[in-house]
């Protein structure tokens, strides 16, 4: 009767008494998941910004083909981002964290 389901992370098992039992094992998974990939965002962040930076402090050094190939290098590199982010983190916090709040 107070079997836990498969199909998302068993945070808690209600107890005969009826008070809630943690499972300790898939919050700290979740924990240490979300702290690699907190840091993954923050380093793309800091990354980006200092390429930004770089790129607006050279620009008068360097050739039309160049800046633009650049541009183009980070466009790329920002949608390599974007699309892990929206196809794969989002989903899978939602898998995550959906069973804390239902």
């Amino acid at each position: 009767q107070n079997r836990p389901g498969y199909g998302a992370p068993t945070y808690w098992i209600f107890q005969p008494d009826g008070t809630k039992k943690w499972t300790w094992l898939p919050i700290t998974t979740m924990t240490t998941g979300l702290s690699v990939i907190f840091s993954a965002a923050i380093i793309i962040l800091l990354c980006l910004a200092r390429i930004l930076r770089e790129m607006r402090s050279v620009k008068k050094h360097l050739e039309s083909k160049t800046i633009r190939m650049q541009r183009k290098l980070v466009r790329a590199l920002l949608w390599q981002t974007i699309v892990p982010i929206i196809f794969s983190y989002i989903p899978i916090s939602i898998v995550v964290f959906a069973p804390l709040f239902t």
